[in-house]
Order: C-alpha cells, then structure tokens, then sequence
C-alpha cells in the first residue's frame, strides 16, 4: 500500500489513493481515529484518476497506444529492442514513438535504451485494460 510511490509524491494523487483506501474498507476511521489498516490489501487505482489517464490514452494515435500497451505488459520499465520486436517495427520508429510520448510526458528515458512510465499508474491502468487476448498476443 504505497501511495505516495504510486502516486508519484504528488499530493493530490495521494489524497485520492487515500480515500479509495477508505471507500474500499482497506482503512477503516471512525470517530476520528484509525481502527483498521489493511497493510497487504490492494487497492485499485482511484476511479478519477483511471478515467483521466484512459482519457488521455484514448486521445492519443493507434500506434503510441499500442507502443505503451507493450512496454506496460514489460512492467514499468521497457527495453526499446524488444518493444521493437514485440510490435515488428523498427528501432528507429520505436525511438520516434517514444520521443512524442516523452514530449507528452506519459514516458521518460531511463537510459539510452530503456523507457520509464512517468507514472506507475499509467502502466497499471493499462495492464487492466487490455483484453486478454491482446495480452496474449504481445506476451
């Protein structure tokens, strides 16, 4: 139950990691007091911020969206070389996908060939929203 990684230290993002713990019954408060914590629960990401980065991701070309699908189902990093090969394109269209994600800050650079989510909600979000077969087929 780390919010504040999850939420990338913003704190307005911990706040609603927060009360979905309350909504949920992860945390439990009554007259004021913590009666219950649930330190091993999930807790899914706040339905607020899921629609915002879905917003965003249906926003963006077919092509960035496919690239991020893949580098989710990596985890929260991703090699550019298999990227390149789990979607049969090139390095170079790789690296220029990665580039206008990177301008619209939905990815970073880790190192010269190794992309980052900029937030670990992003790749969790969409993880949950791939179809299962659309997962079979990139894994």
């Amino acid at each position: 139950m780390n919010f504040t990684a999850r939420a990338g230290g913003h704190p307005m993002l911990i706040e609603e990691f927060l009360n979905e713990a309350l909504a949920s019954g992860t945390i439990v408060v009554k007259n004021g007091r913590v009666e219950r914590v649930l330190l091993d629960a999930p807790v899914a990401v706040p339905r607020s911020l899921r629609m915002l980065l879905e917003h965003r991701i249906r926003r963006l070309p077919e092509d960035e969206r496919q690239l991020l699908a893949a580098a989710a189902m990596l985890g929260d990093t991703a090699d550019t070389a298999l990227l390149a090969e789990m979607l049969q394109l090139n390095i170079s269209r790789i690296n220029a996908l990665a580039e206008s994600l990177e301008q619209r800050q939905l990815l970073s650079r880790a190192d010269a060939v190794t992309l980052a989510f900029s937030s670990p909600m992003l790749a969790e979000v969409l993880r949950e929203r791939l179809e299962p077969d659309a997962r079979f087929e990139l894994h």
